[in-house]
């Protein structure tokens, strides 16, 4: 018979939500015994460290959901995250840029968005037009100031030592086999012990949806969509990122220019619907990646690109009409059983203010 262990708050998912929401939550009831739990054998093997490291003004999203509130507060809330934690980052800010005449109005209906959103935008000077045409294929950009970057690696490594200095536990390798409800608390059932929790918050992110699963919660599924990165070894001194218009399909912002703090560059991500978890790319993706960053950004070296990586958007569908849901899903369907899906862009950037609404909720 396994080893029974207690903690009041059991965490599933140990990426940027699940880390972020135990430093909350610890913070807010410094007495609660908190533990993350994560499949995987290393921190952000996937949406967590395969992300742009963007930090988000919340320019984008429809007024007053949940995308759009979280992100405007996370963006925020990250200036003092990143400060209490030793935590690289920058406010570069971005311009969003049309390719003619005619994709100006969708430049003015992104400021008319913003406005609505309460985020600071504005169009871009005669000076960063020009500055911006050098690199671009541009005809004209708007400037979003209060558009950052972050170090996600070195926020979640520092983020999982805050936590285990004061007594929360980080495990590795835990992946769920079971989850029940008995008795007014959860039993979880891992390879190596069992664990009774009087909470359990699915932070899962591409695994959500099976967990969820296990507690007979079945109208929900996952709709994964894969994005690459191409790096160059051109030295290119891009200050601040680079962004076409967004695509109305939902699936993304476009193949666009992102840079660390280091100010390394690279380009993407394309967009590619996959039925499984999957971070190889096709054949024919480079050659597309390539020609679709040689369409918007100018003196390109094509020979001098190559692949980063690849990550894969946690969206969910509804199971029975197939119809995408576009917002965070934040919910508790089971009391004291919290589920965050389809946290997928803006997600880093909402990881704070995220963790502030369901302590704040939920708690």
């Amino acid at each position: 018979m396994q080893e029974t262990v207690a903690v009041d708050v059991a965490i599933i998912g140990a990426g940027i939500i699940g880390l972020t929401l135990a430093y909350e939550i610890k913070n807010q009831f410094p007495d609660c015994e908190i533990a993350v739990f994560d499949k995987e054998p290393y921190l952000g093997e996937h949406s967590s460290g395969r992300n742009s490291g963007v930090l988000h003004a919340g320019l984008y999203y429809p007024n007053k959901s949940l995308k759009h509130l979280l992100c405007l507060e996370g963006n925020q809330l990250w200036k003092k995250l990143a400060s209490d934690l030793e935590i690289g980052f920058r406010k570069c800010g971005k311009l969003i840029f049309s390719n003619s005449e005619s994709e100006d109005s969708n430049l003015d209906e992104l400021i008319k968005n913003a406005a609505k959103n309460d985020v600071p935008i504005e169009w871009a000077s005669k000076k960063e037009l020009q500055i911006l045409q050098t690199d671009v294929n541009a005809f004209n950009a708007i400037s979003s100031p209060s558009t950052g970057i972050i170090n996600v690696s070195e926020a979640i490594t520092k983020l999982k030592y805050n936590l285990e200095a004061r007594g929360v536990n980080v495990f590795l390798l835990s992946q769920v086999d079971s989850l029940s409800f008995t008795n007014a608390e959860f039993i979880i059932k891992f390879p190596a012990f069992d664990l009774k929790a009087s909470k359990v918050i699915n932070a899962g992110g591409l695994g959500a949806i099976s967990l969820r699963e296990k507690l007979g919660l079945n109208d929900l599924e996952n709709y994964f969509v894969r994005g690459h990165y191409l790096s160059t070894t051109q030295k290119l001194k891009y200050e601040t990122l680079y962004y076409p218009i967004p695509p109305a399909d939902l699936k993304g912002l476009g193949v666009h220019s992102t840079i660390d703090l280091d100010g390394k560059v690279k380009f993407g991500p394309n967009t590619e619907e996959i039925t499984n978890v999957s971070y190889t790319p096709p054949l024919d993706a480079l050659e597309e990646m390539e020609n679709l960053i040689g369409f918007y950004f100018k003196n390109i070296e094509k020979e001098k690109l190559h692949w980063d990586y690849a990550g894969c958007r946690s969206k969910i569908r509804f199971k029975d009409d197939k119809k995408l849901f576009t917002d965070f899903w934040i919910k508790s369907p089971v009391k004291n059983y919290i589920e965050c899906l389809g946290i997928e862009s803006p997600g880093l950037t909402s990881a704070p203010a995220i963790a502030k609404h369901i302590t704040e909720n939920y708690f």
